[in-house]
């Protein structure tokens, strides 16, 4: 029975190997490989639905389909004995002890030169996925970028851009509806190894310290903050009459957060990270000077003056 899933599998005749092995496991009462061979049979359904509607390269296609017949062989290497015997005819069975002993080392020399060939082929199929980039294979690298709130945490959608540098190609892609970023055709030789990202959003930052994120194949996901600059509001206040600096004048941020100036009228406060905004309400109060309120734009220092009640 091996050497026959083996020659399935060999003639790329995988769906009959993985109903055949289905069957066999479910009759030899072993959950574990039962449930491994159904795992292989819907990578496999998986497979055919991405060829039959075009959504994957030929070589995405051949690295996919290697990939499930070297797990079927390693589940035919581990099919134990027992298990082969139980498909053994009844004709066999009944067979004279001269009969049965010269078949059972025709069958033993047969299975010695399969296993070989299937043997080499195992391995060009391990080769296949070893494959460097250099000989064309490439392959989809996807990016979902959320924010500190968690990986529904859609900050940005349809807007800006993320930066992946593949030792000196620089590539970019748009970000997409919830933050779904994605990478053609990266060649496959970066499949294992830490790939720089960086984002180039109005606004935004990367939110982790490190820039450097391995790539297996899955998607990253990449959170982002709102930028520090954003954070800092500060300013001057002066008297609308000549150039006095107003001291101890109460600023009101958001009317939640305060501060005050200092003897030459300047003020300075950092927001809390999730309270960040491109935009914020700042109102200034004094005794005998009347109120002022203002809108206030980060990376700005302008000068707010209040007139004389």
């Amino acid at each position: 029975m091996e050497q026959k899933l083996r020659t399935l599998i060999g003639t790329n005749k995988t769906k009959q190997a993985i109903q055949e092995l289905l069957a066999l496991t479910q009759k030899m009462g072993d959950p574990d490989m039962h449930q491994e061979v159904i795992m292989q049979s819907a990578r496999f359904e998986k497979f055919t639905k991405s060829n039959r509607l075009g959504i994957s390269s030929h070589e995405e296609e051949n690295i996919s389909i290697a990939k499930i017949n070297k797990a079927l062989l390693d589940i035919i290497e581990r099919l134990p004995e027992s298990g082969a015997a139980t498909i053994i005819s009844s004709s066999s069975a009944k067979a004279s002890p001269a009969t049965t002993d010269k078949s059972w080392w025709k069958y033993v020399t047969a299975t010695a030169v399969i296993i070989g060939i299937l043997g080499s082929l195992a391995e060009v199929f391990n080769f296949i996925n070893l494959i460097p980039a250099s000989s064309g294979q490439t392959s989809q690298l996807t990016i979902y970028v959320h924010g500190p709130g968690g990986l529904q945490d859609y900050v940005l959608e349809n807007e800006g851009e993320l930066l992946v540098d593949l030792d000196g190609d620089r590539r970019f892609a748009k970000i997409g509806e919830k933050g779904r970023t994605v990478f053609s055709e990266i060649p496959a030789k970066f499949i294992g190894q830490s790939l720089p990202i960086a984002i180039q959003a109005e606004g935004y930052e990367a939110a982790a310290s490190e820039s450097q994120y391995k790539w297996e194949e899955k998607a990253i996901y990449f959170k982002v903050q709102r930028a520090q600059q954003l954070r800092k509001i500060q300013g001057i206040v002066k008297s609308m009459h000549g150039a006095d600096f107003l001291a101890d004048v109460l600023v009101m941020i958001e009317n939640e957060f305060t501060t005050t100036t200092d003897s030459l009228g300047r003020f300075s406060f950092e927001m809390p990270a999730n309270r960040v905004r491109e935009k914020y309400t700042l109102t200034f109060q004094k005794t005998g000077y009347e109120s002022l309120t203002e809108f206030y734009y980060p990376q700005s220092s302008p000068e707010f003056r209040l007139k004389k009640q």
